[in-house]
Protein backbone atom coordinates (compact mmCIF):
# COMPACT_ATOMS: atom_id res chain seq x y z
CA UNK A 1 0.00 0.00 0.00
CA UNK A 2 1.14 3.54 -0.71
CA UNK A 3 -0.33 6.42 1.30
CA UNK A 4 0.18 10.13 0.75
CA UNK A 5 1.52 11.29 4.11
CA UNK A 6 -0.01 14.58 5.19
CA UNK A 7 0.99 15.79 8.63
CA UNK A 8 0.10 14.84 11.35
CA UNK A 9 -2.03 11.78 10.51
CA UNK A 10 -2.28 9.61 7.41
CA UNK A 11 -5.83 8.47 8.16
CA UNK A 12 -8.19 9.45 5.34
CA UNK A 13 -5.37 10.49 2.97
CA UNK A 14 -5.17 9.33 -0.68
CA UNK A 15 -4.11 5.70 -1.15
CA UNK A 16 -3.19 3.43 -4.01
CA UNK A 17 -1.58 0.02 -4.43
CA UNK A 18 1.38 -1.29 -6.38
CA UNK A 19 0.47 -3.10 -9.61
CA UNK A 20 3.88 -4.80 -9.70
CA UNK A 21 6.45 -5.81 -7.11
CA UNK A 22 8.81 -2.97 -6.16
CA UNK A 23 12.27 -4.36 -5.44
CA UNK A 24 14.75 -2.91 -3.00
CA UNK A 25 17.15 -0.60 -4.82
CA UNK A 26 14.59 0.71 -7.30
CA UNK A 27 13.00 4.16 -7.30
CA UNK A 28 10.07 3.65 -9.72
CA UNK A 29 6.71 2.43 -8.40
CA UNK A 30 3.92 1.38 -10.77
CA UNK A 31 0.60 2.00 -9.04
CA UNK A 32 -3.12 1.60 -9.74
CA UNK A 33 -3.81 5.34 -9.65
CA UNK A 34 -1.30 8.17 -9.21
CA UNK A 35 -3.75 11.04 -9.79
CA UNK A 36 -3.99 12.04 -6.11
CA UNK A 37 -0.20 12.30 -5.73
CA UNK A 38 2.22 15.06 -6.76
CA UNK A 39 5.95 15.66 -6.99
CA UNK A 40 7.37 16.65 -3.58
CA UNK A 41 4.72 14.68 -1.67
CA UNK A 42 6.01 12.30 0.98
CA UNK A 43 4.50 8.81 0.85
CA UNK A 44 4.46 5.71 3.01
CA UNK A 45 5.30 2.56 1.05
CA UNK A 46 4.07 -0.59 2.74
CA UNK A 47 1.55 -0.92 5.53
CA UNK A 48 1.87 1.90 8.08
CA UNK A 49 3.49 0.89 11.38
CA UNK A 50 4.99 -2.29 9.92
CA UNK A 51 8.73 -2.80 10.20
CA UNK A 52 9.43 -2.76 6.44
CA UNK A 53 7.30 0.28 5.61
CA UNK A 54 9.22 3.30 4.31
CA UNK A 55 8.67 7.03 3.91
CA UNK A 56 10.02 8.49 0.67
CA UNK A 57 9.62 11.72 -1.31
CA UNK A 58 8.16 11.71 -4.82
CA UNK A 59 10.28 13.54 -7.40
CA UNK A 60 8.09 12.93 -10.45
CA UNK A 61 5.02 11.14 -11.78
CA UNK A 62 4.40 9.91 -15.31
CA UNK A 63 1.08 8.17 -15.89
CA UNK A 64 0.88 5.44 -13.25
CA UNK A 65 4.61 5.50 -12.45
CA UNK A 66 5.77 7.31 -9.33
CA UNK A 67 9.51 8.05 -9.17
CA UNK A 68 10.99 8.46 -5.72
CA UNK A 69 13.88 10.70 -4.74
CA UNK A 70 15.71 7.73 -3.17
CA UNK A 71 15.75 4.02 -3.89
CA UNK A 72 13.66 1.65 -1.80
CA UNK A 73 15.39 -0.03 1.12
CA UNK A 74 13.02 -3.00 1.10
CA UNK A 75 11.09 -5.06 -1.43
CA UNK A 76 7.33 -4.50 -1.49
CA UNK A 77 4.97 -7.04 -3.11
CA UNK A 78 2.28 -6.29 -5.66
CA UNK A 79 -0.99 -5.01 -4.14
CA UNK A 80 0.67 -3.36 -1.15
Amino acid sequence: MIVKALHPSIDGNPRTNLTAKAASGQADLVVQNASDFSAHDHVVIGNPAEELSEIKKIISISGKTITLGANLDNTHPENT
